[in-house]
C-alpha cells in the first residue's frame, strides 16, 4: 500500500470562476509535476519540470488524449516507504527506481489508471455540466434578447427592395412564430406534469393503504354476512360506517392529486396559501412521520393571498417539500424540521429546513435544470420547476439571502406572491 495525493487544475477559458487561473498561477504550474517520497525523503528526478516518469503525455499522445490529464494541469505527491514498499528499489545513483521485473510498472500502472479513471469519470462529469451550463446560458441569452428576432428586423431591411425575397422573408418569419408558440406550449405542458409525479407517488402510498384496509373488512363482513343466521345491523352500520370513511378519505386525497392536472383547465383565482399547504401536509403526513420530521406553519399578518391556479401551487410547495424531506433524511439528528411561515403582509412565504443547507458555490445554479451540488439541497427538476411556474405568473423564488428570512439552519426559500417581485 501507498498514499498519494493529487491537485487538478481545469486550464480551459470557461472554466468555473473558483477554478480561475491566473497567468502567474499557471507559470508555477508548469514547474512542477508529480513527486515521489520515499519515508518523506524525495526520490529524484521525479518531479521535475521535464520529466514525464508516469508516461502521462506518452499516454495523451498514443492512446487518447482525452482519457488523461496533462502534466500541466496535475501536481501531487506519492508516498511510499522502505518497509511498505521493499520491491521499489532505488537505481544506484539514486535516479529514480529500478525498471527491472514488474513492480516498478505495476506501480506506474497502478496510478496512471487511477488518474485515466478520474480523468474519464470525475473530471468528465464536471466538464460537461460546464458544457451544459455555458448552452443554457446561451439558449437563456438567445431569448432575453430577442435574438432571432432582430435577426428577422436585419434580414428585412436587407431585402427591402427585393420584394420576392421580403415575402419569402415575411413567411419564414410566419412559420418560426407558430413554430415557437408550439414548442413553448409543450414546454410548459411538460414541465407542469413533471412535478405531477410526486404527489402522485407519495399519495398512492395512502391510497393504496386504505383500499387494501378497505377491502379487507368488506371481505371479513361478506363472509360473516354469509355464515351468519341472523345480522346484528349495528355491527353492520359500524362497518359499513368504517368502509365509508376509508372510501372517503381516497376520494379526497384523489381530488387533490386531480388538482394538479392541466386537463381540468384552471382558472386564476385568489387562493388562500394555507389552505394548499395544509393540502400537502396531509399528502406527506405518511412520510413525516415515518422520518420524524415536525413541520410548523406559522402565520404573521393578514392571511397570504396568492391569484393563481390550485396546480401551480400544489407543485410549488409539494417540490419544496419533496426537497426539504429528502434532504433531511440525509442528516443524523432526532430533531427534524420545516418551517413555513405565511406572512401576508409581506406577501411572501418563507420555506426553511434544518437540512444540510446550500453549498455557497452551489447557490447560483440550485434553480437550473437537472442541477444537483453534491450533498446539497436541490436536485433534479423541482426547483427549476418551481421558479418556472412562479415566473409565469409574475411571482418569484429565492434563496434567502438576509439574516432575518433564515429561520432555521438548512435550506431557506422566499417565495414572493407580489406581482413583479423579482429581487
Amino acid at each position: 500500500s501507498f498514499k498519494f495525493r493529487f491537485y487538478i487544475f481545469d486550464l480551459n477559458s470557461d472554466a468555473e470562476l473558483k477554478f480561475k487561473l491566473n497567468p502567474e498561477d499557471k507559470d508555477i504550474l508548469e514547474d512542477h509535476r508529480v513527486y515521489l517520497y520515499r519515508d518523506n525523503v524525495r526520490v529524484y528526478p521525479y518531479g521535475e519540470p521535464d520529466d514525464d516518469w508516469l508516461q502521462i503525455d506518452v499516454k495523451r499522445g498514443t492512446i487518447s488524449t482525452g482519457g488523461f490529464f496533462s502534466n500541466k494541469q496535475l501536481v501531487g505527491e506519492i508516498s511510499i516507504t522502505q518497509k511498505g514498499n521493499p520491491e521499489l528499489k532505488d537505481k544506484t545513483n539514486r535516479e529514480g527506481l529500478i525498471e527491472k521485473g514488474n513492480a516498478t510498472k505495476d506501480f506506474i500502472t497502478l496510478i496512471q489508471t487511477f488518474l485515466s479513471y478520474i480523468r474519464r469519470h470525475h473530471f468528465e462529469q464536471y466538464r460537461q455540466s460546464i458544457k451544459s451550463k455555458t448552452q443554457n446560458k446561451k439558449e437563456q441569452d438567445i431569448l432575453r434578447k430577442k435574438i432571432v428576432d432582430a435577426g428577422f428586423k436585419k434580414l428585412r431591411v436587407a431585402v427591402k427592395d427585393y420584394k420576392k425575397l421580403q415575402s419569402i422573408v415575411n413567411e419564414i418569419e410566419k412559420d418560426y412564430a407558430v413554430e415557437k408558440g408550439y414548442l413553448v406550449k409543450r414546454a410548459e405542458t411538460t414541465e407542469e406534469l413533471a412535478g405531477v409525479g410526486l404527489s402522485v407517488e407519495t399519495a398512492s402510498h395512502d391510497i393504496m393503504a386504505m383500499l387494501e384496509k378497505v377491502i379487507s373488512n368488506l371481505d371479513s363482513l361478506i363472509n360473516d354476512l354469509l355464515s351468519a343466521t341472523d345480522i346484528d345491523k349495528d355491527v353492520l352500520l359500524k362497518e359499513l360506517q368504517s368502509a365509508r370513511g376509508g372510501l372517503g378519505f381516497v376520494q379526497a386525497q384523489l381530488k387533490d392529486i386531480q388538482l394538479l392536472f392541466k386537463s381540468s383547465k384552471q382558472k386564476r383565482k385568489a387562493i388562500r396559501i394555507k389552505e394548499i399547504v395544509l393540502k400537502v401536509k396531509q399528502i406527506y403526513q405518511r412520510i413525516l412521520k415515518k422520518e420524524n420530521i415536525s413541520i410548523d406553519i406559522r402565520h404573521m399578518g393578514s392571511p397570504l393571498i396568492a391569484k393563481t391556479t390550485d396546480a401551480v401551487l400544489l407543485q410549488l410547495i409539494i417540490n419544496l417539500m419533496d426537497n426539504s424531506i429528502f434532504w433531511l433524511k440525509q442528516v443524523n439528528t432526532s430533531n427534524k424540521r420545516i418551517e413555513i411561515l405565511l406572512d401576508g403582509d409581506r406577501g411572501n412565504m418563507i420555506f426553511s429546513d434544518n437540512g444540510p443547507g446550500i453549498n455557497k458555490d452551489d447557490a447560483p445554479y440550485i434553480f437550473e435544470a437537472f442541477y444537483s451540488g453534491k450533498g446539497q439541497e436541490g436536485r433534479g427538476l423541482g426547483l427549476y420547476i418551481a421558479r418556472r411556474l412562479l415566473e409565469r405568473q409574475d411571482y418569484s423564488i429565492n434563496l434567502a439571502e438576509i439574516s432575518s428570512e433564515k429561520k432555521l439552519s438548512g435550506a431557506n426559500f422566499v417565495v414572493n406572491f407580489i406581482s413583479g417581485g423579482q429581487e
